[in-house]
């Protein structure tokens, strides 16, 4: 351990392990100061020293003045030796176009009768990147305010009327562009209950809600089964 003229610490140690030989004689930076690694940076960034003038300035080595300034980070990176699978490519994305689940060991296969002589893993890694990846089909609805309202039936299981017991529905009816909502209870899913439905949702709308007016133009119905129709427009009361 050393003191130098600056009153900072540089503290170093052996290496344990062998190192090539221009650095032999060397010792491996082991912990400076927060004050020594300000100090070797901004002599380096701001005052534009070299690392040997550093060095010499702080009694330090010059690895360690290399560790402050992280020299390291400005050296490029070696360039990346072409892929074996590369001349493959085209004929590897022609391929995954034509049969998306085609698996990489059947297009290993192919490649090898064509002259690839690269790994199985190498292939995968190209495989997954060239892939086509699969899209959830959705219907994507543009609705201006009062055009279309959206109805369906919910079950809400059984309820016991006297001794009877009834099976429990709920009208539903969703604006398309407020989301506003509407419901009734039925015990039944019938047309005339339907019919009911949208009648008091649209009479409703007159008299307390703005958003369910009839104005609203279409009925777009989930379940047509129930409503024989997938469209109804809306009549005024």
């Amino acid at each position: 351990m050393a003191l130098h003229s600056a009153g900072f610490v540089d503290v170093r140690c052996a290496s344990s392990t062998p190192t090539r030989a221009s650095h032999d004689e060397s010792e491996l930076f082991c912990m400076i100061s927060p004050e020594t690694r300000a100090l070797i940076r901004r002599y380096f960034f701001a005052e534009h020293w070299r690392i040997g003038t550093i060095a010499a300035e702080l009694g330090v080595h010059p690895d360690t003045v290399r560790h402050a300034i992280e020299s390291e980070r400005f050296r490029s990176a070696p360039p990346m030796r072409a892929s074996l699978a590369e001349p493959y490519l085209a004929f590897v994305r022609q391929t995954l176009e034509q049969h998306p689940r085609l698996r990489a060991t059947r297009i290993h296969a192919m490649l090898r009768d064509r002259g690839y002589s690269g790994s199985v893993v190498q292939l995968r890694r190209a495989v997954a990147r060239l892939r086509p990846q699969k899209c959830e089909p959705f219907l994507q609805l543009h609705i201006l305010p009062g055009e279309q309202a959206q109805v369906d039936w919910a079950h809400f299981g059984h309820v016991l009327v006297g001794r009877a017991k009834r099976a429990l529905s709920c009208f539903v009816m969703t604006l398309s562009y407020s989301r506003a909502l509407y419901l009734e209870f039925f015990f039944d899913q019938t047309m005339e209950n339907f019919l009911a439905g949208t009648s008091t949702a649209s009479r409703l709308g007159v008299d307390n809600h703005a958003s369910f007016s009839t104005t609203t133009s279409k009925v777009s119905c989930s379940n047509v089964a129930a409503t024989r129709s997938s469209s109804i427009p809306v009549c005024s009361s």
